[in-house]
This record gives structure tokens, C-alpha cells and sequence, in this order.
């Protein structure tokens, strides 16, 4: 039976700042509460294994603000996801941005990631 194709969304629901409109959570001032989301996350994730085994991961998106967080974890995040899935060698990854957290360093490592 051939793989399915499926896309990965994964929602880091921070903010730098509270707007009226925004649910985002505030991270600026606490940022353990960022490491036990993405922990979680990556838990989650990762105990996904025999849901996703008939799949092959076309698209990995990070919705929210990911780049409010830092590179590295981004990027191992995606490095345990390629390793314990089926990860097509052409996966379009997506990091939605706040364009004034992003500096060049965290560019760079977000698109060698």
C-alpha cells in the first residue's frame, strides 16, 4: 500500500506583545513557559509514530510566532522529526515569523534547518 501525503502543523502560540484580537500567550518575561510548551510538543509529536507510519510528510509548518523562540529549538524539533518519520526529501518547512524577533543568525539557522 503507497504512503499517504500529509502536512504537520505545529502551533507556537506566543507573543511578544497583547493586542486586542490576540490568544496569544506572553513569553517575554517567562521563558520556562516556552521550554515545557515545546517539551510537550515534541512529546506529542513523537508519540504520533503509529498514526503517521502509513504517511509521508510533505509539509511542515510552525504557525504563531516560532520565531519568538529560539532557533535551536526550531531546528531540533525538525531534526527528531525527520529522524522517526517519513520525511519527503523535498518537505516545504515553514516558519511563520514577527519579522522584528527575526535577526539574520536565526534566519540563517531556520533556513539550513
Amino acid at each position: 500500500m503507497a504512503k499517504k501525503d500529509i502536512q504537520l502543523y505545529l502551533h507556537i502560540p506566543f507573543g511578544s506583545k497583547k493586542t486586542l484580537c490576540s490568544t496569544k500567550l506572553m513569553i517575554s518575561g517567562n521563558p520556562t513557559v516556552a521550554s515545557q510548551y515545546l517539551d510537550a510538543m515534541e512529546k506529542e509529536v513523537l508519540g504520533a509514530g503509529d498514526i503517521l507510519k502509513d504517511y509521508t510528510i510533505r509539509t511542515i509548518y510552525f504557525g504563531g510566532t516560532a520565531t519568538l523562540l529560539p532557533a535551536a529549538r526550531i531546528t531540533g524539533l525538525l531534526d527528531r522529526i525527520r529522524k522517526n518519520f517519513d520525511v519527503a526529501g523535498d518537505v516545504e518547512v515553514t516558519v511563520e515569523a514577527e519579522p522584528q524577533t527575526l535577526s539574520g543568525g536565526d534566519g540563517a539557522a531556520l533556513r539550513d534547518g
